[in-house]
């Protein structure tokens, strides 16, 4: 079993001694999910969008899950995508 810890050198340091490809492939993802956490996050701070909302409603929910999103480029939406739909392998 290999250690977590919080300190995330410290766990790359660790893995590095069990199999250095593994710690690379875990630093290089773990740093890549805390950059998209930044996006993700504020959705599970708030309500879900009210995808039922009409009229005046409804266009007040797509602004606000517009400016969730609409900082998002390139290769962020393709890496948000792999995440939420691929596999952990």
């Amino acid at each position: 079993m290999l250690p977590w810890w919080t300190d995330h050198e410290r766990t790359v340091a660790e893995w590095a001694l069990v199999n250095a490809a593994d710690a690379r492939t875990f630093d290089r993802i773990d740093r890549r999910l805390k950059e998209l956490a930044r996006y993700l996050q504020p959705f599970f701070l708030e309500a879900p969008p009210d995808v039922h909302a009409r009229g005046w409603a409804r266009i007040k929910e797509g602004r606000r899950v517009y400016g969730r999103v609409k900082k998002i480029r390139g290769d962020e939406i393709t890496d948000l995508v792999e995440f939420l739909t691929g596999s952990l392998g």
